[in-house]
């Protein structure tokens, strides 16, 4: 029995983390962040922490198809706890 109520609490925070994580800027495709060149993506990705204060690698990123804007995706892996996220970016000032 404890480690079913162990396990619905880890599910719980689990799921918490990721509803703030995707109401970050960038944190999904409604909260993409703008960006005015390709230079503030990775200036971006460089400052970025996981929640466990890890740093993120990339593994790809390619366009995404968004409501009338040019978004693009980033495939985020932490390298302390391998979990695996996205951040998307507005490119619409990077083309106009």
């Amino acid at each position: 029995m404890l480690a079913l109520g162990f396990s619905g609490y880890r599910l719980f925070v689990r799921r918490s983390l990721e509803y703030r994580r995707r109401r970050l800027a960038g944190g999904s495709v409604e909260t993409a962040m703008p960006v005015v060149s390709f230079d503030e993506i990775d200036l971006e990705l460089a400052r970025r922490r996981c929640h466990c204060g890890g740093r993120y690698d990339r593994h790809g990123e390619g366009p995404v198809a968004g409501k009338g804007a040019m978004l693009r995706a980033v495939a985020l892996e932490c390298r302390r706890c391998e979990e695996r996220t996205r951040a998307y970016f507005d490119l619409t000032a990077v083309y106009h």
